[in-house]
């Protein structure tokens, strides 16, 4: 009975090993199959317009993640077939990919709690800023100018007056008895000394009394002290000024009670909401630009390599980009859910960061060196 027993058990564990065994060869098969397919057929990669990173030029697809998605399918050896996705709706493009329409997303994609929901990410290929764009301020900007000088310059200033008015009735006290020059009344006494003062520039005697002595003393070298301050407050404050004269945003606090501008869904239309700011949505960077124009927003926020790329192209001189920015952001290709394809990517992506390719594409549609794959 015991034999039998044995027997029975012996003839299980063979059955569970042979199970095992032909799950692994059907996972190697499939994995196989898998990558078989990947190598043949052509890879559906979504495009999503958006200057400088995907250009549309009749059928053919150009720009910064273009190109370098072209340099990773070559090392992939695989086929692309572009499908032009809406660049007004970025969540159409990942539902698509959600739904395996598209097995890639190429554009500048940064990743956000919903976006991580319904793709994978692989490692970032740019760096980026959000950035404020205005019309530049000359009015607006000799207004603010002349309220900042009166209460910085004009406060040193006053320090300068009160200074002398304090000498004038501390050596009106010490002299006014040991001087026949200097009148004994307070109003005659302190009017005689200011106006020698402004017509001779000092005291025609010199002080007799040792306090008189110790005030002309510390008022000549507290006024020297504060006429050297005062000259390099004004040359500070006049380059500072000259270097930002255009922009009329010099900093947040400038949108306060204004509206401002971003393309609808967008990641800076995110950034501005967050940072408080009064944003009106728009459908394109276009619209925007002709919003400032026409005065009914005060500034735009956008990406600095949109804005950058937009202006050279439309040959735009009358906007100021911001000297800040409001956030730095990553850019990423999207790949479906667990596809073995994104860590080839990442592979293909850390070969070509040694080599410098991204950099290269990156200034060849950016010539003012926007840092990019500095990671």
């Amino acid at each position: 009975m015991i034999y039998t027993f044995n027997a029975m058990m012996k003839s299980r564990d063979n059955k569970i090993i042979k199970e095992k065994m032909r799950n692994i060869a059907i996972c190697v098969c499939l994995l196989f199959l898998k990558n078989a397919a990947l190598a043949s057929e052509n890879l559906k990669v979504g495009v999503i317009e958006t200057p400088p990173f995907v250009i549309k030029q009749g059928k053919i697809y150009t720009g910064i993640a273009v190109d370098l998605w072209n340099e990773i399918a070559a090392r992939l050896k695989v086929k692309s077939e572009f499908i032009d996705l809406p660049s007004t709706d970025t969540k159409k493009a990942f539902d698509a990919l959600e739904k395996r329409e598209v097995d890639v997303l190429v554009a500048p994609l940064s990743v956000e709690p919903s976006r991580y929901k319904k793709a994978d990410f692989t490692f970032p290929f740019f760096l980026d800023k959000v950035v404020l764009v205005s019309h530049k301020g000359y009015f607006h900007n000799l207004v603010v100018f002349i309220k900042t000088f009166v209460f910085s310059i004009g406060a040193v200033l006053f320090a300068l007056f009160l200074l002398y008015v304090i000498y004038i009735h501390l050596f009106w006290f010490f002299e006014r008895l040991r001087s026949k020059k200097i009148p004994d009344a307070y109003i005659k006494g302190i009017s005689n000394l200011f106006w020698t003062h402004v017509l001779i520039g000092q005291h025609e005697q010199i002080p007799r009394s040792l306090g008189g002595k110790m005030a002309i003393l510390i008022q000549k070298t507290a006024t020297f002290v504060i006429l050297i301050f005062l000259n390099a407050g004004i040359i500070s404050f006049l380059t500072a000024f000259v270097v930002k004269y255009e922009g009329p945003v010099q900093k947040l606090s400038d949108l306060e009670n204004v509206q401002v501008g971003a393309i609808k869904d967008s990641k800076p239309y995110e950034v501005a909401i967050n940072a408080g700011l009064r944003v009106v949505p728009f459908e394109s960077l276009k619209e925007g630009v002709e919003a400032l124009d026409q005065g009914k927003i005060k500034s735009f926020v956008v990406d600095f390599s949109e804005i950058e790329s937009y202006m050279s192209e439309n040959a735009i001189v009358n906007l100021d980009v911001s000297d800040f920015n409001l956030r730095w952001d990553l850019y990423s290709f999207a790949t479906t859910i667990g596809s073995s394809l994104t860590r080839k990517v990442n592979d293909i992506i850390l070969d070509l960061r040694d080599d410098g390719i991204p950099q290269r594409i990156a200034r060849s549609y950016l010539p003012q060196a926007v840092t990019s794959s500095e990671f």
